[in-house]
């Protein structure tokens, strides 16, 4: 049977976090915000305060807590006391896009880039003629956390800004009512932010369980604070089929695995909303996913993917859109999560459906794909080939020599398609 058939056989059916608390001490860096409350302090010929305030910004997103008895600087050292009446002045920004530019593109001290931010809050103390820069004591700015940010009793880190690159100042937990206490003793960019890494550090790694995948195969590594390794070939459940125990440690940004074999990672990339790690050795890209609730479900489903299996699993077409190609035509079948399909026959462009099929598909016993409506043919499809290197899946009606292929990456596959049918042209 011509590999086109199959074009024909498949149309014939019966129907077809991150927050931030900023106080910029006077800095004109930070845009101003909208949210702003005011009031006035004032201090003794020492600078420190006569009575206590407390200050919450206009939308109650940020609350600053002085003492009675704070003595207030305009240097660092807490050399230079501020007497009279200060001003002080909170306010708050809640999109990335609103802090200062040099704000956003400065990185983590040790590495890391700044990723994501949900509130910052800006605090400002202004002596009459000059600025306030540190305190004799700590005060205290309490940030509200944005819906399900952290649940109660979550530790985070929280940092400052230097102007040049953030830092760590500290951890503190969140409270019941949403809410993060920190300790602030001088005015700069201070807050809980969330920052890419650009390189591995023991902090990220210890403790961690980490599945890992590639095209070939998937397992995971657990990384324990004594520096030994327990690496393991996992089955779907996660049960380690066959495991392998070694040490671990981190050199130059990169993780070092000892497992029988050195095994040198580069960090190449990550995404925090989806908890993994792009990295590199020498082998080529392998993916470490971290998050201890999905990691394993998305090792397997990357694998079962891209990987060498021959079957089809439900989670290699789910929500995913397959163009097919072949010497007949070539189109689009769109899986979805809730088991329904969309299957159409496109223009050259591939932008205007000529004609649509609508249905259902599960994946049967056999790791055979059924879409109903049913086929002439025999109603299922097999997989007759993974092509990781083009990334296509070669199917074909069960007891059936036609063959189709669709092509799975979401970034090329159009192209793809389009260029395997006008070789036919």
């Amino acid at each position: 049977m011509k590999s086109g058939t199959i074009r024909r056989i498949l149309m014939a059916c019966t129907a077809s976090v991150a927050l931030v608390a900023a106080g910029c001490g006077g800095s004109s860096s930070t845009p101003t915000p909208s949210t702003s409350a005011s009031a006035t302090v004032t201090t003794d010929a020492e600078g420190k305060t006569t009575a206590p305030l407390t200050l919450t910004s206009s939308d109650g997103a940020a609350t600053v807590t002085i003492p009675q008895g704070t003595a207030l600087y305009a240097d660092a050292a807490g050399t230079q006391p501020v007497s009279g009446t200060a001003t002080v002045t909170a306010s708050v920004i809640r999109s990335m896009d609103k802090l200062s530019a040099d704000a956003r593109a400065a990185g983590l001290s040790g590495g890391g880039t700044l990723s994501s931010v949900g509130t910052v809050a800006d605090i400002t103390v202004a002596g009459t003629t000059t600025a306030v820069h540190s305190f004799s004591a700590p005060i205290t700015v309490s940030l509200k956390l944005p819906d399900g940010f952290a649940a109660p009793g979550v530790e985070l880190p929280y940092y400052s800004f230097d102007g040049t690159s953030w830092n760590l100042e500290g951890k503190a937990a969140v409270t019941s009512d949403d809410t993060l206490d920190m300790a602030v003793t001088h005015l700069s960019l201070w807050g809980v932010v969330r920052f890419a890494p650009t390189a591995f550090t023991t902090e990220m790694l210890t403790g961690k369980k980490i599945y890992r995948a590639t095209m070939a195969g998937y397992g995971s590594f657990t990384l324990a604070g004594d520096g030994t390794v327990t690496a393991s070939a996992d089955t779907f459940s996660g049960v380690p089929a066959e495991t392998t125990t070694g040490s671990w440690s981190v050199a130059n940004g990169k993780l070092m695995l000892n497992i029988g074999e050195s095994m040198a990672f580069t960090l190449e990339g990550a995404d925090d909303s989806l908890g993994f790690w792009k990295t590199r050795n020498a082998e080529g890209v392998v993916y470490f996913f971290h998050n201890p609730d999905t990691g394993l479900n998305q090792a397997i489903d990357y694998y079962t993917a891209g990987g060498i299996t021959r079957k089809f699993s439900g989670m290699i077409p789910e929500g995913r859109q397959a163009y097919w190609a072949d010497d007949a035509g070539y189109g689009s079948i769109t899986f979805r999560a809730d088991g329904t399909f969309t299957r159409s026959l496109d223009v050259v462009d591939g932008s205007v459906p000529v004609e649509n099929v609508n249905g259902t598909w599960h994946v049967g016993t056999g790791g055979t794909l059924l879409l109903s409506p049913g086929f002439q043919v025999s109603g299922s499809l097999v997989m007759a080939d993974n092509n990781t290197t083009s990334r296509y899946w070669l199917v074909s009606p069960a007891g059936s020599s036609a063959t189709q292929r669709w092509y799975y990456d979401q970034a090329t596959g159009l192209s793809s398609a389009l260029s395997y049918f006008m070789s036919f042209r």
